[in-house]
């Protein structure tokens, strides 16, 4: 046997002895039909016959709103690449550190054909309230699960929450108990952490919670810790350290400079290389002799905010960024970014 016009899709062969077309085909971006004539060769006999070959490309669907639902998995279907990303943590008030992305989770989950999962979509975390030295909020967990067979439901924790300034020294410990109060310092521990706010003090702050996003239901787990803000200096120039990211910690600040959030993870699970999980900008006091806020770790993580009672800007929609802290002296932060599961079959 032996093709003898057109050829066979990429990834596959023909054992000459048998005709048995094996392998594996290559991706592809749309549907592609490949059209070949094979040619059997017998000892007294010539046949030749023409056959097609479909490829499909693969189904991506993009689930944005935020809440519960259910996803029906095809017939036939026993795999599914998935990308789940939880909501952003929102950031501090006045002086204070950014909020954490929410954790990111991808790979594949072994599924029963035809089953019903349910799922969760996390939004972000609130908006910081607009007082001096306010902490912010967590994001919201995706959930995807009790998948049918393993019984496992996969987890992206939502980000943690940026915190304000406290005077005096460190306060707070990053624990719900502690969240939304004023003078705490000590980001929120998710699924990456929020960084930690200045203080009044002559060194550095204790550095941020350290609870980042694991692995879960078989999915690799992608997180990072928060930065780590100023104290006091002659110059009294407090900043605030940066939310962490999918794809990186946190920023320190530098100087009169706050902390920049960290940055998000690319993935290319829709076709094309897009970011997730950007940590948010820390904030600062003001100097004539400079210093400015921390931007937003790529990945739709948004800068401290400006100067004056200003908030920071929201994180970007279906991204699970973290947003910036609010200006000094009263500015809160805007909402953490939603996120979002992204399915591939």
């Amino acid at each position: 046997f032996a093709v003898t016009t057109g050829s066979l899709p990429s990834g596959l062969s023909m054992t000459s002895s048998t005709g048995a077309i094996t392998g594996t085909a290559d991706a592809v971006g749309s549907d592609t039909t490949s059209t070949f004539t094979v040619t059997a060769t017998g000892d007294d006999a010539t046949a030749t016959r023409q056959f097609k070959i479909t490829i499909k490309a693969p189904v991506t669907s993009s689930i944005t709103s935020t809440g519960a639902g259910n996803f029906a998995v095809p017939t036939g279907v026993s795999a599914l690449n998935i990308l789940m990303v939880a909501g952003g943590g929102s950031g501090g008030s006045s002086l204070g550190s950014g909020g954490g992305a929410g954790g990111m989770l991808e790979g594949t989950l072994t599924v029963t054909p035809g089953s019903t999962i349910a799922y969760n979509v996390g939004a972000g975390g609130a908006q910081t309230t607009a007082s001096d030295y306010h902490s912010g909020y967590y994001g919201a967990n995706t959930t995807f699960g009790p998948i049918p067979g393993p019984g496992a439901t996969a987890t992206a924790v939502g980000g943690g929450y940026g915190c304000g300034h406290a005077s005096g020294g460190p306060k707070g410990s990053g624990s719900p108990s502690n969240q939304n109060q004023n003078q705490a310092n000590i980001g929120g521990q998710g699924g990456s952490s929020g960084g930690t706010g200045s203080a009044d003090q002559g060194s550095a702050n204790v550095a941020a919670s350290t609870t980042i996003q694991g692995d879960s239901a078989g999915l690799t787990g992608y997180g990072n810790y928060g930065g780590t803000g100023g104290g006091n200096n002659p110059t009294h120039a407090h900043s605030g350290g940066g939310g962490g990211g999918a794809g990186g910690a946190g920023g320190n600040p530098s100087g009169r400079n706050a902390g920049n959030g960290g940055t998000g993870r690319v993935s290319n699970i829709t076709g094309s290389p897009v970011y997730y999980g950007g940590g948010g900008g820390g904030s600062i006091h003001p100097h004539p002799s400079g210093g400015s806020v921390g931007s937003g770790g790529q990945g739709g993580g948004s800068a401290g905010g400006p100067f004056g009672n200003n908030r920071s800007s929201n994180g970007t929609a279906n991204t699970g960024g973290g947003t910036g802290c609010g200006g000094h002296p009263a500015g809160g932060s805007g909402t953490g970014g939603p996120g979002i599961i992204v399915v591939k079959i």
